[in-house]
């Protein structure tokens, strides 16, 4: 009878620990289930956020190629803008050039002008002057 008993009673702990790893498992189960879905909801989170990332990227790598040819542009424009205020400044620097030559070729002129006008009359002067020291020493020609 003892034994009988205890056969028994370790039947039933044997089944009680059985149905009890069996409401375990199922819990675990739900858990596991719970935590699968919040993982997979968060996945979804991160993926439309990485696409909202992914999409600005995209605005902007336009923007920065829109601002690129905006300044290329307006770097075309000022270095045409430049090429020609420089062949202006250019023309002006031949123009000064120029009239700096011709007034250099006038002054040679003038100075050589004034040159001849003044041998001349130093010429004039010494001739004048031989006359005056022969009409003062009264030397007879």
């Amino acid at each position: 009878m003892c034994l009988g008993l205890l056969d028994h009673y370790i039947t039933d702990s044997h089944r009680n620990l059985s149905a009890e790893i069996v409401g375990i498992r199922k819990d675990m189960e739900v858990r596991f289930e719970k935590t699968d879905a919040q993982i997979a909801d968060v996945r979804k989170d991160m993926e439309a956020r990485f696409q909202k990332v992914d999409d600005n990227f995209g605005k902007t790598d336009a923007k920065i190629v829109s601002v690129h040819k905006e300044l290329s542009a307006e770097i075309a424009d000022v270095r045409k803008d430049m090429t020609a205020r420089f062949e202006k400044t250019d023309a002006k620097i031949a123009d000064v050039r120029k009239d700096f030559m011709t007034e250099m070729s006038l002054m040679r002129k003038d100075i050589e002008k004034s040159g001849m006008q003044t041998t001349i009359k130093l010429c004039g002067m010494l001739v004048v002057a031989v006359g005056v020291i022969l009409a003062v020493l009264k030397i007879p020609f």
